[in-house]
């Protein structure tokens, strides 16, 4: 039914029954002499109109404020490490995948301390493998460029700790190949390299003096 422009919906109201959500109640006339009248009438404005602009109005404040938290969380998700920060501390690698998401068993080796990476102004050292390794490092944006590299020649004599070591030994390496390194949220150290690894490393305390 059409009223005024607007579209209401007729509902029959029950005789004696309260009338809910703000209706009109109305009265239709017998049409005839010593007829019942009509029950009673309720009108119901639906403004479906109206109603329909306002809930893609909410729908769109929603979308944005969505959008808006997804960018201000992954403007906060990584960030380019400045040289003090890295500087700052020891970095104890916790986690590490390949290129298909596996966990490379290799670079963890149970009862020992985990492979960790240490800067200080000018190189980087790697600790904890059977060999000690340092190299010249600068950052170029967000890529770990490693030059000059060197490393003792040790024995290792357990078979875990050397392939540990050689695993390790292909994680860094050339100026086109070099990683990318980000700060995620929780302050991990997290390295990407060209074949598709990425390597978690916690912040760790600085070695007692």
């Amino acid at each position: 039914m059409q009223e005024g422009g607007r579209e209401v919906a007729l509902l029959r109201c029950g005789q004696g029954r309260p009338l809910a959500g703000g209706c009109t109640q109305l009265r239709r006339p017998a049409e005839h002499a010593g007829q019942r009248s009509a029950l009673p009438t309720c009108i119901r404005e639906i403004g479906m109109k109206r109603t329909y602009m306002l809930t893609l109005a909410w729908l769109a404040i929603g979308i944005g404020i969505g959008i808006g938290i997804g960018i201000g969380s992954s403007a906060r998700a990584a960030s380019t490490p400045t040289t003090d920060q890295l500087e700052a501390h020891p970095w104890q690698l916790t986690r590490a995948t390949d290129a298909q998401g596996k966990r490379i068993d290799a670079l963890f080796v149970r009862g020992r301390a985990p492979y960790t990476l240490r800067f200080q102004p000018g190189y980087m050292s790697e600790l904890n493998l059977c060999n000690q390794a340092s190299s010249h490092y600068h950052l170029q944006d967000d890529r770990l460029i490693l030059e000059s590299g060197i490393r003792t020649t040790a024995l290792c004599i357990n078979p875990k700790v050397d392939a540990q070591e050689r695993r390790a030994e292909t994680l860094f390496h050339g100026r086109d190949t070099a990683p990318t390194l980000a700060l995620d949220d929780t302050g991990a150290l997290v390295v990407r390299n060209a074949k598709g690894e990425v390597l978690v490393f916690k912040p760790a305390p600085l070695p007692a003096k």
